[in-house]
């Protein structure tokens, strides 16, 4: 039987907190060409540059990168919002500009401390 999937070039924003390595080494595991795009390698969603570089020739973007830790956004709300929401549109606008997939995952931290379960 041929073997149906493609093997995909992918980038993981993230890719060095629990869930992103995780899922860099599962993807590593089915041959697809994996890369990393994280802070602690010194990249930074904030420079559209580096964003646009890191996706170009990609052909899915995982991206897991945020501040999700409330109390480090409550200390650096401008940070916060400059690296979750200008860095979430700088990805979502290179994989718009190269015609990669964007997946997107969020943190469960977006509800608060809810009484009742929000859904």
């Amino acid at each position: 039987m041929k073997n149906y999937r493609k093997k995909q070039r992918i980038l993981v924003t993230g890719g060095t907190g629990f869930i992103g390595k995780h899922l860099f080494d599962r993807l590593k595991k089915e041959g697809h060409q994996v890369e990393i795009f994280d802070l602690k390698r010194g990249d930074d969603l904030r420079d559209p540059k580096q964003v646009d570089k890191a996706i170009k020739g990609r052909d899915v973007v995982f991206h897991l990168a945020a501040i999700a830790d409330l109390n480090v956004s409550r200390k650096n709300p401008r940070e916060n919002t400059d690296i979750n929401i200008t860095g979430t549109v700088n990805v979502a606008n290179a994989c718009w500009r190269h015609r990669a997939a964007l997946n997107y995952a969020s943190t469960c931290c977006v509800y608060g401390n809810q009484k009742k379960h929000p859904v």
